[in-house]
């Protein structure tokens, strides 16, 4: 997903005032809507099963049947179907903080979008929005207060200290109501694959809802079609060929590689290339980090020796500055998130036309195959402030209406608004947004909860469709995953953050060459002594308690 990086520090310097008087001090019995009693949370015995919702307009191609690669449709389904048959709010008030990536829309009391909406669910639904960099500031701010909405989109739970504390107090305890077979009293939660609700789960306990939006995949490789067709078309597929191309891509002011600010230069590729673990590797229930391993230490040797060779560009621009140089042509790669790629698409059909959009599958170094790093398995979770069991099941009665797949009446409204005001029909049968539906519908209620993504663009939709299932299915064929998804480690909530991005910038001064090869051992050690070797230790006790 695009957009600037949380302020780690300030989150966690925030939060942590916050959670002494929200957890210490009993914040919440003055709430009211009640306080309650801390109960120990269950152990679930299974994942909420999946039941694909198959009433769903037929796609132009299938997806998979773990759900893991979205179908793909080719034009918009005129004739859509009814996700939800009634609706799930009793009348009164919900209140949810959720992020937005877009101007504020225009309020309830003007805004028809929001009003039908409010109209289906049967109730009013009260939207607490944070921009991605204040996300952090008003969370603290809510935990503080103890006055807590009741749907909070958690984004990056991995960063809140006491995080076990935080969702065992406050939030409520969803296994009884969702495990197994619970969740199919919601067709389009249970529509959700399996796998996404690992991001949920924490020691086996399920403290929320994952958001389906974009949560299939993380980054890849974006590349130049026309660059490498100029470059005989063959796409390299080892390490040595990928320098060889990189060499003949490099020249006249244009660059093999464009990196940015985010990342270390050209290591998220070379990770993969060397099938680096995806963060940490797990083998009988023990632990290695990423860091540790030779195959990341080989890749961080590789992307040291092209930038030394002047084949990745030679500064660390924002991500909209350094897209903007690859859509110029400066540069033949680009690492971007799948879930901006279609973005990318729309604006270079618009934009650029002749610019042909592809994107380079993990190879391994040595001629055989790489490796894919997937996703976590969705884009944050949401979870529920405690409550009884029919308020609970009525904000779940809620998500689930959030979360309607591509092809029905609710996720049409939830994307276009209502027919003659927000959105018209053009002569192809696509909806098109109206100038006061592009206001209205910058409700960010895709980043409170979503489902499912489906692949369809506007834009040259057979062709968009067709090369996103190709190349998503190419990378989900080699894909490996985090091992610590739905494990938690103390020391991760404290200090992870830190300690991440601390080896992100030494491993940047390593590959840029300020800091020495050398240096690599020193950064292994010190992440090692300053919580690395706790979090390995509180991961390998909460993988034994989850697989007794």
């Amino acid at each position: 997903m695009s957009g600037r990086p949380i302020d780690r520090r300030r989150f966690l310097a925030g939060t942590a005032g916050a959670l002494a008087g929200a957890l210490g001090t009993g914040a919440l019995s003055g709430c009211s809507r009640g306080a309650h009693v801390f109960e120990p949370p269950t152990t679930i015995r299974e994942l909420p099963s999946r039941v694909p919702f198959d009433r769903v307009p037929p796609p132009d191609i299938e997806g998979s049947a773990d759900g893991i690669v979205p179908p793909a449709y080719f034009r918009y389904p005129r004739s859509l179907s009814t996700s939800v048959l009634e609706a799930p709010g009793r009348g009164g008030d919900i209140s949810a903080l959720c992020l937005t990536f877009s101007p504020p829309a225009p309020g309830m009391r003007t805004n028809r979008a929001w009003q039908a909406i409010n109209e289906r669910l049967n109730a009013r639904l009260k939207l607490m929005t944070t921009t991605y960099t204040d996300y952090s500031a008003k969370f603290g701010a809510l935990l503080a207060s103890g006055d807590l909405p009741d749907i909070v989109y958690l984004h990056d739970t991995k960063t809140i200290p006491r995080q076990t504390d935080v969702l065992g107090r406050l939030f409520a305890d969803l296994g009884p109501l969702l495990e197994g077979r619970g969740v199919h009293r919601y067709p389009n939660l249970a529509n959700l694959p399996t796998y996404m609700w690992r991001n949920a789960l924490f020691n086996r306990v399920l403290h929320g809802v994952p958001n389906a939006r974009g949560g299939y995949w993380w980054l890849w490789q974006l590349a130049n079609g026309a660059h490498l067709r100029e470059l005989g078309g063959v796409k390299p597929r080892s390490a040595e060929e990928l320098t060889s191309f990189l060499k003949e891509a490099t020249g006249g002011g244009r660059y093999g590689i464009i990196g940015d600010h985010a990342f270390p230069p050209g290591l998220v590729f070379a990770a993969m290339m060397w099938r680096a673990p995806k963060n940490w590797r797990e083998s009988q229930g023990r632990f290695v980090k990423d860091v540790e391993t030779e195959e990341f230490r080989a890749a961080v040797e590789y992307c040291r020796f092209l930038w030394s060779a002047g084949l990745i560009y030679p500064s660390f621009p924002t991500q909209a500055q350094a897209l903007d140089m690859f859509y110029n042509g400066l540069g033949t790669l680009y690492t971007l998130t799948v879930g901006s790629t279609k973005a990318s698409w729309e604006f270079l059909v618009q934009n650029k036309p002749e610019f042909e959009l592809d994107v380079l599958t993990p190879f391994g170094h040595d001629g055989h195959a790489g490796v894919y790093h997937f996703t976590p398995g969705s884009y944050g979770k949401v979870v529920l402030r405690k409550a009884s069991r029919e308020r609970l099941e009525e904000l779940l009665g809620v998500l689930n209406f959030l979360a309607a797949p591509f092809g029905t009446h609710e996720q049409h409204l939830l994307t276009y608004g209502v027919e003659g005001v927000d959105h018209e029909w053009d002569e192809t049968g696509t909806p098109q947004l109206t100038r006061r539906g592009r206001a209205e519908l910058n409700l960010p209620f895709a980043f409170l909860m979503s489902g499912p993504d489906a692949l369809y663009s506007r834009a040259r939709s057979r062709d968009f469709a067709a090369n996103m299932h190709r190349w998503m299915s190419e990378h989900a064929a080699i894909a490996v995953t985090d091992p610590t998804i739905g494990l938690s480690a103390p020391t991760m909530s404290a200090r992870g953050a830190l300690l991440e991005q601390a080896l992100r910038d030494e491993l940047r001064d390593i590959i840029v060459g300020r800091l020495p090869l050398s240096a690599y051992d020193d950064m292994v050690a010190r992440w090692r002594k300053l919580g690395g070797d706790a979090m390995r230790a509180e991961y390998e006790e909460a993988y034994e308690r989850a697989h007794v």
